[in-house]
């Protein structure tokens, strides 16, 4: 498991309520009638709203904040293709240490999301080939048409605490990266 060089400054409380707040705020995050959602602004601003200062990597929309992330010193990427339990584990027990972790893909429809400090929970996942299988939970803005299971985490598609499976379509799920922040 990847242990950051610093030690994290962020306490659990604040992380989520701070991604209750947001989520919350459906005027901004919110699904367009269009069909535009507003995930990278929401990664954005939870992570600018954490750290206190704006974080230059996660500007412009999800692929460009990819290309940033992947590149840049200040983010490690923990994504372990091979062991997608493990990557699961390490991603919740980062974040649950006070970490501020990102999940990304650009597969298909592109989208981006904090994972939260709690204990990973059953969800789907295409990765183990079936339900029953233990995804951190995150914090996001994503579409609102979605399943009742789903829909009970958030409202207008603003999630402070869903299973990964709500936030990401099966088909997006072997693409996934997971990024650790560490400045």
């Amino acid at each position: 498991a990847y242990v950051p060089p610093k030690p994290s400054t962020f306490s659990t409380q604040a992380m989520i309520a701070l991604a209750q707040s947001l989520a919350a705020n459906v005027a901004r995050y919110g699904q367009l009638a269009n069909g535009t959602t507003f995930c990278n602004v929401f990664v954005r601003d939870f992570v600018t709203n954490l750290v206190g200062s704006n974080v230059p990597e996660l500007g412009g929309v999800v692929r460009d904040q990819l290309a940033a992330i992947s590149s840049s010193p200040h983010w490690k990427e923990i994504t372990n293709p091979s062991n997608w339990a493990a990557t699961y584990a390490d991603a919740a027990n980062l974040a649950k240490s006070g970490h501020i972790v990102l999940a990304v893909t650009t597969a298909q429809d592109a989208h981006i999301a904090v994972v939260m400090p709690y204990d990973p929970m059953s969800g789907f996942s295409t990765l183990s080939g079936g339900r029953g299988y233990q995804v951190p939970r995150i914090a996001e803005a994503t579409i609102r048409n979605r399943s009742t299971t789903c829909a009970a985490y958030g409202r207008n598609g603003l999630d402070s605490a869903a299973p990964l499976s709500c936030g990401f379509y099966a088909a997006q799920q072997p693409y996934i990266r997971f990024f650790v922040y560490a400045p």
